[in-house]
């Protein structure tokens, strides 16, 4: 026979958890399709020769999305990256990432 103080424990452990998880905000999953969309058509990126494919360009945003969640600027972040790589303009790339991918940055 299992002691109450025990059964008491797990049921107010089982509890806190299932508290934690219901008070946690949902992530929403960013909107990949209308990210690129808006990148091609933009003229955020310039063709490259297929030097950069889709993946890369997503997980470029997600990580722009991630400096700003980090306390950088949109401006700052912008400025660091220019220069970097003549074949994309990072004031337009930022915009689509907080626009599509992470628009709780907005």
């Amino acid at each position: 026979m299992k002691k109450p103080e025990f059964t008491f424990a797990v049921l107010a452990g089982s509890l806190c958890v299932a508290t934690l998880f219901a008070a946690a905000p949902a992530m929403a999953a960013g909107d990949e399709a209308g990210y690129l969309a808006e990148i091609h058509s933009n003229g955020a990126i310039l063709p490259m020769g297929g030097l950069m494919g889709d993946a890369q360009l997503i997980a470029g945003g997600y990580e722009a999305c991630g400096q700003i969640r980090g306390g950088m600027s949109p401006a700052t972040l912008a400025d660091s990256k220019r220069g970097f790589n003549v074949y994309f303009d990072p004031d337009k790339m930022i915009a689509a990432s907080q626009r599509y991918l992470c628009p709780d940055t907005l």
